[in-house]
């Protein structure tokens, strides 16, 4: 990725949402957490001796954030038939180190591969949709 691209997605991801937007609130807690979580496993692949030397590139964090955010907590949390709290956030921290794990995977990318981009998150979600903890809210019927 071209260096000052990295730059944006890094202070996108650094300044999302707009606090204007999200103040306060139980949403704006739902970001806080995606965010913890998708920070915890960055950290951790970048001071584990990972043997592939993989990092989670800024990109595919912004991507996870906004996509966990924007299209499944926010239409989720507006409709009355909610999951708890505390459960469906517990299901998305583990579905995001389900993701990232699955990124990982050597399958997913050529040997020669150290990111994790947004591409290859979009792949892996659409590969392991059944298996993760948020499909069993049914957004999409499926």
């Amino acid at each position: 990725m071209r260096p000052e691209l990295e730059n944006i997605y890094e202070g996108l991801y650094d300044n999302y949402p707009d606090r204007n937007r999200y103040p306060y609130g139980e949403q704006f807690q739902f970001i806080r957490t995606i965010q913890k979580e998708i920070d915890y496993h960055s950290r951790r692949l970048a001071e584990t001796d990972n043997k592939r030397g993989i990092i989670l590139r800024s990109d595919a964090k912004l991507f996870l954030l906004v996509v966990f955010f924007e299209i499944i907590v926010v239409p989720i949390s507006s409709v009355q038939e909610r999951p708890d709290a505390a459960s469906f956030q517990r299901d998305i921290r583990n579905d995001i180190a389900t993701i990232i794990a699955a990124c990982m995977e050597p399958e997913r990318s050529s040997n020669e591969s150290t990111e994790i981009t947004a591409h290859t998150v979009l792949t892996v979600v659409d590969d392991i949709w059944g298996s993760l903890n948020i499909s069993s809210v049914k957004l999409w019927n499926s």
